[in-house]
C-alpha cells in the first residue's frame, strides 16, 4: 500500500463517522503527522507502518481526536505538539491571539501572563508574532502540560518562563462582593 492509497483507505473508512471533507482533511493530516510523508506519495508503507495506520484508524473510530493520534495541532500558522495532557487548540483562540497582538501594537505592553497555558500556544504565538520584545510568563497546575508547553517553546525558539501553580488556591475562602 502506498501513502496515497493509505490516505484513501483512511478517508473511506472515516466517512462512517465524518462527512467526506472532514474525513479527507483528517486523513491528510494524519498521514503527514504520523509518517512525516506527503499524503500523495507513491512510496510503499512498510509492514510496521501499515500496523500503525490500522491502529490509528481504530483509535479514530473510537472517537479519539486525530490531533492526539498524530501528536500535532496547527495554530496561527504554527505546528504544536499536543497530547492528552493538554487541550487541542480551538480556532476561536486564534482570534484572541489576533486581538492581543493588536493590543500590544497600540499600547505599552511589556509583560504577559497566560493562566492555564496548556500546550503554550498563546504565549508562544504571541512571542513569535509580536514585533515588540515582551516578557512572557505562563502558568498551569499540570506539570505534564507545562512539559508539553516547554517542548513547544523550545521547538519554536521562544523564551517563556513556565510556572507550575494552582492560581485558584489564592482565592480559596475569598468571597465576591458586588459594589453599589
Amino acid at each position: 500500500m502506498t501513502f496515497v492509497e493509505a490516505y484513501g483507505f483512511l478517508a473511506e473508512n472515516l466517512t462512517n463517522i465524518y462527512d467526506d471533507r472532514e474525513a479527507s482533511t483528517i486523513s491528510r493530516y494524519l498521514i503527514e503527522d504520523i509518517f512525516n510523508e506527503t499524503f500523495w506519495s507513491e512510496k510503499e508503507l512498510t509492514k510496521a507502518q501499515c500496523e500503525i495506520l490500522q491502529n490509528a484508524l481504530e483509535r479514530l473510530l473510537a472517537h479519539e481526536p486525530w490531533q492526539y493520534i498524530g501528536g500535532y495541532a496547527d495554530f496561527y500558522g504554527f505546528k504544536f505538539i499536543v497530547n492528552p495532557s493538554v487541550l487541542i487548540p480551538r480556532p476561536e483562540t486564534e482570534e484572541l491571539v489576533y486581538m492581543v497582538l493588536d493590543l500590544i501594537k497600540h499600547n505599552e505592553v511589556d509583560t504577559i501572563l497566560d493562566i492555564g497555558t496548556g500546550s503554550g500556544i498563546i504565549p508562544i504565538s504571541l512571542a513569535k508574532k509580536s514585533k515588540k520584545p515582551i516578557s512572557m510568563y505562563a502558568t498551569d497546575i499540570s506539570l505534564p502540560a507545562l512539559k508539553t508547553a516547554q517542548t513547544n517553546a523550545d521547538m519554536h525558539h521562544v523564551d517563556i518562563e513556565f510556572i507550575q501553580n494552582d492560581i485558584l488556591k489564592r482565592f480559596n475562602g475569598m468571597t465576591y462582593q458586588k459594589s453599589g
